[in-house]
């Protein structure tokens, strides 16, 4: 959803009923984030005609100076 958020998947193809690793780094030095709670999206593509896209919501929490 933003340059501050990266993501990897270990298999760039997954089987029905199977699983794969995702990996999602935030960087917080990118740009000024608000301090408290926010959220970022990673957006997966499908093909899965009905659903082109997955997406997994990730929460921050940033608490500076702790």
């Amino acid at each position: 959803s933003c340059s501050c958020t990266s993501a990897t998947i270990a298999n760039s193809r997954i089987n029905p009923g199977k699983e794969s690793i995702l990996t999602v780094i935030f960087d917080p030095d990118f740009h000024d984030e608000p301090l408290g709670v926010f959220k970022r999206t990673v957006f997966i593509p499908t093909n899965d005609p009905t659903k082109p896209e997955a997406e997994v919501v990730i929460q921050v929490d940033i608490q500076e100076g702790e």
